[in-house]
């Protein structure tokens, strides 16, 4: 017996005809495709513009640019020490020209966009209150907005693109952010987008005592420390003073909306609990699809919860469908 013969007895007796050989090997390269292929796919095209530490609050910051698995490409915010979370996100439009499309920095940002579930909420949760009496687009008047927070400032940005008769203030702690916001994100502060660097809690006491009033107040300002187990908001903006000063800078109509971070359900009923102490109206949204928690707080009285919740529910809808925000729930 030849000893390629001896050799092939000793083989399954699958391994013994070519064809099926032959079809285990192919299935092999596919599979490895498709495992490298999901490999190049998240990492496809990443290009990393931008790492900056700040000062003020010892973080350090990455901008990257990368394709998405969907195809579209994207700008992210990350903190450096904690890459696979990121803190904002924008769409990028690709260009037609040939001169422009293979270098996603000379892109422009898709603003007409909102890159989070909790953003969309916050927005159609402030504008179907009674102070907003939202009908369409048009009938939004010079209202006045406060945004404590700002990442990349996909919100405010979207939000002075869609609804241009509103006048927005944002404050940011960080200046490295507000920087890294106007050099990547094409944040551009105008006559009615105003910023202001500093301390938001200093910001609202500071407001509260000059009796200066807003329509609305968006609080996402995140704890860098994703280890906390309040990521959002800063566990110091869950104190009953600060919490009296936002309602006090809040017009009789005005509604605050938060926004709430945590995997801890406990903490987001303690959250909702405390700012329940100032606001005679609360109302807790969980999103479907992301972590957060939305409360929007109102600072009267809802004198039949349910004939307002069809109104509310009524504009929600209405809308979403204006701004084709992707929420199709509501409370």
């Amino acid at each position: 017996m030849k000893l390629s013969q001896l050799y092939l007895r000793k083989l399954p007796r699958w391994c013994r005809r070519p064809m099926n050989v032959f079809f285990v090997l192919i299935f092999l390269l596919f599979f490895v495709y498709w495992i490298i292929g999901r490999l190049f796919r998240e990492r496809h095209l990443e290009l990393i513009l931008d790492s900056v530490c700040s000062p003020v609050t010892n973080t350090c910051f990455l901008v990257t640019d990368a394709e998405g698995r969907d195809g579209e490409f994207y700008r992210q915010l990350f903190i450096k020490e904690i890459k696979d979370d990121v803190e904002s996100q924008v769409r990028l439009l690709k260009p037609d020209d040939d001169l422009r499309k293979h270098d996603t920095r000379l892109w422009d940002v898709d603003h007409s966009w909102l890159p989070a579930e909790y953003l969309a909420w916050m927005l159609a949760g402030t504008l179907m209150t009674d102070a907003m009496a939202f009908n369409d687009l048009a009938s939004v008047g010079e209202l006045h907005f406060l945004f404590i927070g700002l990442g990349g400032g996909a919100l405010p940005s979207f939000v002075r693109l869609n609804l241009p008769k509103i006048n927005i203030t944002v404050v940011e702690l960080d200046s490295v952010v507000m920087e890294m916001a106007e050099k990547w994100f094409e944040f551009r502060p105008d006559a009615r987008l105003r910023c202001h660097v500093g301390d938001g809690i200093d910001y609202l006491r500071t407001e509260a005592v000059q009796g200066h009033k807003y329509d609305a107040v968006f609080l996402d300002a995140c704890d860098g420390d994703r280890l906390a187990a309040l990521s959002c908001p800063v566990h110091l903006f869950v104190n009953r003073k600060v919490i009296q000063d936002t309602y006090s800078v809040l017009k009789p109509m005005g509604v605050l909306t938060v926004n709430i971070l945590t995997s801890d359900d406990d903490l987001v009923t303690h959250v909702a609990k405390e700012f329940r102490k100032v606001f005679p109206t609360v109302i807790a949204q969980t999103m479907q699809n992301e972590d957060n928690t939305v409360l929007i707080c109102l600072p009267y009285s809802l004198a039949s919860f349910n004939e307002s919740q069809l109104i509310f529910k009524e504009r929600f809808h209405r809308i979403t469908t204006q701004l084709n925000l992707d929420i199709d729930y509501f409370v």
